[in-house]
């Protein structure tokens, strides 16, 4: 019996490349097609299914350990998060190439995600710069000879909101592209001598990466400063509470600088529709301590229950379960306008205000040494919860006056400590602005790029 050759990974390569060639080979005269927008004379609109051929994938059988841990990257959705693509998170054998319905892509195609929930915000586009395998989930166009892979990788980036409108499946499940009306899109490109100016692609994509690594420059600077700002409170916070001892603060229990016994919060089905009462759970507190408005409950309550729950300006909470330690003080502004109670995990604590200043304390519960007291409590425990008991024995250095908690000296650290936190929301937000007008200015090069313009 004649013995069959079993392939390597150097002949798959091999046969992509001859595949690549061979598809360059076809007659280079497109039909010119009705566009998105008007394009200089020396432009033309082409129908994307004309100019690409189009590769699906799959998936080798997960119980066969032959096919997997191989040396060919196998592309999913989850490897999509950058444009080039030089590697994978899994990979397969030559034999699981083989005898599956996946096919080994040519290296500088254009990869796109054709059915995944992350459809829903984005259209995910790559190119893999090493010949790959892909899934089932996506799509692989082998552009041909006349059209240069990153141009055509760049403006269906720039158009990714048109594909998601125009050819995302509707009521399904999982997000999907349609395939027919995806090779109907309409593509630009400049033509020289009646035929597609390859140079032409090749130059505007080198200005698009000239300009684009400008903006990640100045990006780069931007997220230095950024977590610089992140820093800012962290350090006054250490500034402060490090010099307790120093300074000859004491430490007193939790227990001791209540007015009242703490209390849980209230069990309660609640709803994204609005109704009387705004209910607060863990999850609408962020590590800082600030109030999340982007997926507030609601509830109606009978008044008597309500009143028991209700939050008041400076109330104490802090998480039992769930993200525990977690420290919020209630305020009443423009962020929440309307009545809140407390959900069951969460504690309500009864600050004495003749001892302490609830903002004092609620700066404290954000600084090291308070988060170093939950992780000590949390290591005895065999669940992550901490009871109302166990953190009244936790302990805060408070300023001494005259035997008795100097209050003036706990305002004062709190109104420096308001405005560290303020400065750093602001230089914050301001980093956010910065990050979308760097994103819009790389939306209007890809714009102009894409009309002739660049």
């Amino acid at each position: 019996m004649r013995k069959i050759k079993q392939l390597t990974f150097d002949d798959l390569v091999n046969i992509g490349t001859k595949e690549r060639k061979d598809l360059g080979e076809v007659k280079m005269k497109v039909k010119e097609i009705k566009g998105l927008y008007d394009l200089p004379g020396s432009w033309r609109w082409v129908k994307l299914g004309d100019i690409v051929e189009v590769l699906g994938g799959g998936t080798p059988s997960k119980s066969k350990r032959e096919y997997w841990g191989g040396n060919i990257p196998w592309v999913s959705p989850k490897d999509m998060e950058q444009f080039y693509i030089y590697d994978s998170k899994e990979h397969i054998t030559p034999l699981g190439l083989k005898e599956s319905s996946t096919k080994l892509i040519p290296e500088n195609s254009i990869l796109i995600v054709f059915r995944s929930s992350i459809l829903l915000k984005k259209l995910p586009v790559a190119i893999n710069r090493v010949p790959v395998a892909i899934n089932q989930d996506l799509k692989a166009l082998i552009p041909k000879s006349f059209v240069y892979p990153i141009f055509l990788g760049l403006y269906l980036l720039a158009i990714q909101g048109y594909i998601l409108e125009r050819c995302r499946k509707k009521g399904v499940t999982v997000q999907s592209l349609e395939y027919e009306k995806f090779v109907d899109i309409p593509v630009p490109l400049p033509f020289k001598n009646n035929k597609p100016d390859l140079e032409e692609q090749k130059r505007i994509v080198a200005k698009i990466e000239e300009l684009f690594s400008k903006i990640d420059r100045i990006r780069e600077l931007r997220r230095q400063a950024k977590e610089e700002a992140e820093n800012l409170l962290k350090v006054a916070l250490h500034h402060v509470f490090s010099r307790a001892d120093k300074k000859g603060w004491r430490w007193v229990r939790f227990g001791e600088i209540l007015y009242d016994k703490p209390q849980y919060g209230l069990t309660a089905r609640s709803t994204k529709e609005i109704k009387s009462y705004r209910y607060l759970r863990i999850s609408d507190i962020d590590e800082n301590g600030d109030l999340r408005n982007d997926d507030p409950r609601y509830l109606e309550l009978e008044e008597n229950v309500a009143q028991k729950y209700l939050l008041h300006e400076n109330d104490v909470l802090i998480a039992r379960s769930g993200s525990v330690g977690r420290v919020y003080i209630h305020r009443i502004d423009n962020k929440i306008n309307q009545k809140v109670v407390f959900a069951s995990y969460l504690i309500r604590f009864p600050i004495d205000r003749e001892k302490v200043e609830p903002k004092f304390f609620f700066y404290y519960g954000l600084s090291p040494f308070y988060w170093k007291q939950v992780k000590d409590t949390l290591k005895t425990v065999a669940q992550p919860n901490i009871n109302a008991q166990q953190y009244q024995n936790f302990k805060i250095p408070l300023p001494f006056k005259n035997n008795k908690p100097d209050l003036e000296e706990q305002k004062r650290i709190a109104a420096y400590l308001d405005k560290i936190a303020e400065k750093q929301r602001k230089l914050l937000e301001l980093y956010k602005q910065t990050e979308r007008k760097l994103e819009m200015m790389k939306q209007a090069i890809l714009s102009k790029a894409f009309r002739g313009e660049l």
